[in-house]
């Protein structure tokens, strides 16, 4: 998967997040981060790491490469 960061804008972010049905202190401790560090990443003022958008991708089952299954 090519990872451009300047194709994922503060509205990809919002949406990924609410295709997860998240708000951004949930969001935040599923990412290990402050919820002030997330806010920073949706504003467009923080990076969002690559490690970070396909964990978000793999989640809501929309990552073009991988896919999350169910071992039992």
């Amino acid at each position: 998967m090519k990872f451009d960061k300047k194709d994922i804008t503060k509205e990809t972010l919002k949406n990924l997040r609410s295709e997860l049905n998240y708000n951004n202190a949930q969001m935040a401790d599923l990412l290990g981060i402050s919820e002030k560090t997330w806010k920073n990443k949706i504003s467009g003022e923080g990076k969002i790491s690559k490690l970070e958008y396909e964990f978000m991708l793999l989640l809501i089952d929309k990552h073009p490469d991988y896919k999350i299954i169910n071992r039992g």
